[in-house]
């Protein structure tokens, strides 16, 4: 290529993103935050991008007297309430999966009662032997399991089960049918070292296939 076809390429994007990055600053300076009813100021102005607006979120979560923290470790910017205990899809993972197909809710969300939730995982059984479990090693160190499950909005099958176990006996299980809607469920776990939950098929029920989300599993 020609040095004079090279100029004219880069004055042309010079010019094009020279727009661009006007036009996005013109649009941030009309936008204004409105929080109940106040207006309010913001170090960072707002910024359209992508058809999107970014607004910066410290300032809004303090104008709502809402904290908000950032952890670092786990790159996770927290508002409101911070979760109390270990998570045990980031923090804590299992050492042992059954299943190929037990994905991560942020790869696959579901819906349970019309609300969406992507963190956590989806648990795969299917009938006679595929369990999907999920196996941690809790090493005894906590005393209780949280977490929400329920049967997907698009499943269909209307009743299953979960259930947990500790070092090879079982703690609880949890039925459950598409009235439910999402469970929250605790589990004591106190001395348990292996942490194991699986999903039910039951030919019985004519249940053959799951997926059952076990959404914001934690313990402590």
């Amino acid at each position: 290529m020609s040095k004079t076809k090279t100029i004219i390429i880069f004055v042309i994007l010079l010019l094009t993103f020279g727009f661009v990055m006007g036009f996005a600053y013109a649009q941030s300076n009309s936008i204004k935050i409105v929080v109940n009813g106040n207006t309010i100021s913001t170090d960072v102005p707002p910024l359209v991008e992508n058809g999107r607006t970014l607004v910066p979120l410290r300032a809004i979560s303090e104008a709502l007297g809402v904290p908000i923290k950032w952890d670092g470790t786990t790159s996770t910017v927290y508002v409101g309430t911070v979760p109390e205990g270990i998570d045990l899809v980031d923090d804590l993972k299992p050492f042992k999966i059954g299943s190929t197909n037990t994905v991560l809710l942020k790869l696959k969300p579901v819906s349970i009662a019309g609300v969406e939730y992507n963190h956590g995982y989806s648990c795969y059984a299917e009938w006679p032997d595929v369990l999907g479990d999920l196996w941690w090693n809790l090493n005894g160190k906590y005393t209780t399991l949280t977490f929400s499950t329920g049967i997907p909005d698009n499943a269909n099958y209307n009743k299953c089960a979960l259930k947990i176990e500790g070092d090879g006996q079982l703690l609880k299980t949890i039925e459950m049918s598409t009235s439910d809607g999402a469970k929250q469920c605790t589990i004591d776990v106190t001395g348990v070292k292996i942490l194991r939950i699986f999903t039910v098929c039951s030919n019985s029920m004519n249940v053959f296939k799951v997926n059952i989300p076990l959404v914001n599993p934690r313990v402590q």
